[in-house]
């Protein structure tokens, strides 16, 4: 019987004191419900699946939630099968927002016309933005987009996103045009030529990731023309420490720099939560999440550290967080890249907690713009 490790999955809890086993990555299309005795078997033993019992051995493996060979065979089907589709289907029409293209467009265009009173930035470079469903963060969907929507020349907008699923690289792009009720959004393909990133079999985390996908919405109501460049983001650092200097991180940052000096404004839009904190973790023991207080002061600690172009310490504020590592990568390398262009002004559009089922998501929205030249630089009126 295999001893082949859980993967790494997402445990919901469900009626009864059980808990649903979620595969981020899709392979296992449904969920798989554990007894609260079998759950806590699994938590007692964190990556040893070879101490369970066998017959919950044997199902999970069945169900592809061991990292074994039916695993292994039933991703290279997925991934051979997700290459040949001519363009990336939606994933959340009808479930994560309206299927319908009017109904949509009407959301979507809502949203913005709700922050349409903002000032105008015409020279924005770049947003940190929400990656939770957008009804549940409406307000930071709409600033941050608000706060977009009057740059000037947009050649490109590079789109940076968590991703549910584990990924070995830093940077994974997709390289098919996005379906969406509202029509096609193509893909910069110059872009991804200048990024020299191939993505491996960590290709198939785009296929039901979401974060990209929301504000691919946004880009086509508002940037039409605009292509897009869809990148998911693997875990930049491990432990604490701040992740530059890394080699794979410092890569990474060189090939976002590589399409940013393409012809033309590339407008970065970050799309990663500041945490997902719940009391139920897969594979691990359960946590309480800190008191709402110390989570705010937490995040307007980072949130300062970011508007200042300061990663490193942006990355310190958020530490020891579940999955911090994931959650931070796409903000990270966003300011990496903004600090490059400094002088820049930013500002916080806004901020939410939202309750869960156990815990609690942070999220916010923040703007990078052009500083305004000097009084001494500025041509008389």
């Amino acid at each position: 019987m295999s001893a082949a490790p859980l993967r790494p999955v997402e445990g919901v809890p469900v009626a009864g004191g059980r808990v649903a086993l979620v595969d981020p990555l899709g392979v296992a299309s449904e969920p798989f419900v554990l007894e609260p005795a079998e759950w806590d078997l699994l938590r007692a033993n964190p990556g040893a699946a070879g101490a369970l019992p066998a017959e919950l051995r044997a199902r999970l493996s069945g169900a592809g939630l061991l990292q074994d060979e039916v695993f292994e065979e039933r991703r290279r089907e997925a991934l051979d099968r997700f290459r040949a589709l001519p363009a990336r289907p939606a994933a959340g029409a009808g479930s994560d927002y309206e299927a319908d293209p009017t109904s949509l467009r009407i959301e979507i265009g809502g949203l913005v016309a709700n922050d349409w009173d903002m000032p105008p930035v015409h020279d924005a470079l770049a947003v940190l933005a929400p990656a939770t469903p957008i009804r549940t963060a409406a307000p930071l969907y709409a600033r941050a987009w608000a706060a977009l929507r009057h740059a000037e020349d947009v050649a490109r907008i590079v789109l940076l996103g968590v991703s549910r699923a584990p990924l070995q690289r830093v940077l994974v792009p997709c390289d098919k045009d996005l379906e969406t009720p509202l029509g096609t959004v193509a893909v910069d393909r110059a872009a991804l030529g200048a990024l020299q990133v191939v993505p491996g079999r960590d290709e198939l985390a785009h296929r039901d990731a979401l974060a990209l996908e929301r504000h691919a919405l946004f880009a086509r109501v508002l940037f039409p023309r605009a292509p897009v460049v869809p990148l998911l983001v693997g875990a930049v650092g491990a432990g604490t420490a701040p992740p530059g200097g890394s080699a794979r991180v410092e890569a990474a940052v060189e090939a976002l720099r590589r399409v940013r000096a393409l012809p033309g404004r590339t407008l970065v839009v970050a799309a990663s939560d500041l945490a997902h904190l719940a009391a139920t973790v897969a594979g691990g023991a359960a946590a309480e999440p800190p008191a709402p207080g110390e989570l705010r002061a937490a995040d307007r600690r980072a949130l300062a550290h970011a508007t200042a172009l300061e990663p490193e310490a942006f990355w310190t504020a958020l530490r020891g967080r579940p999955r911090m590592a994931e959650h931070a990568a796409a903000p990270y390398l966003a300011l990496r890249l903004m600090a490059d262009a400094a002088p820049l002004r930013a500002e916080v559009l806004g901020y939410l907690q939202i309750p869960i089922e156990g815990g609690t998501i942070t999220t916010a929205a923040a703007v990078f713009r052009a500083a305004a030249p000097a009084a001494a630089d500025q041509a008389p009126e």
